[in-house]
């Protein structure tokens, strides 16, 4: 079994092939060196050279593949094949899709900017971001997370008043990182 530290970008270009406009990754045919004999390689290379690689879904809706007996996130995995080099940070999907892996819908960024592309929750009963019923005074609250701190952008009667002070605020602090439903 591979460590994870030990498959670079460099391993897996040797691996698994990658159309890069859909992200599709094939298992490449394995050299030799990567099994215990050469009957090994010929029975691999049979059964999984020119496939596909087989993703399964984790709990929270992101692509995970087995490389080496490794686990890595697909997306991740997909960054490394086009890009030459492991991500420094998180990954974003752009569309918040977690299963769309092109590479044009993932982009390097800090947890806090991945934060900020979030949907709405499943507690959310608004139907907007950043917004709450205040019972006590019968209003709209609107607030933006900045890093560690909550922003309070006021108090509205309307509802629609409140979805676009969020959406004001997020294009001017979360700028391209920003979604509003």
């Amino acid at each position: 079994m591979a460590d994870k530290a030990d498959i670079t970008p460099k391993v897996l270009r040797q691996l698994i092939a990658i159309d890069e406009e859909t992200s599709l990754m094939t298992w490449k045919a394995r050299d030799e060196s990567f099994f215990k004999s050469p009957a090994l390689a010929n029975a691999w290379n049979d059964q999984w050279a020119g496939k596909p690689l087989g993703l399964s879904t984790n709990p929270i809706g992101y692509q995970k593949v087995g490389i080496l007996k490794v686990n890595f996130m697909a997306h991740r995995v997909v960054f490394a094949l086009i890009k030459g080099r492991w991500p420094d940070g998180d990954i974003d999907h752009i569309n918040r899709n977690k299963k769309d892996n092109r590479i044009e819908n993932l982009r390097e960024v800090t947890p806090t900017q991945n934060n900020c592309n979030v949907g709405l929750t499943k507690a959310n009963t608004s139907g907007f971001k950043g917004g709450s019923w205040v019972k006590k005074s019968n209003k709209w609250r609107a607030a933006i997370r900045l890093g560690n701190k909550n922003i309070w952008l006021g108090q509205y009667d309307d509802i629609e008043k409140a979805a676009e002070a969020y959406a004001t605020a997020s294009a001017k602090y979360h700028k391209e990182f920003g979604y509003v439903p």
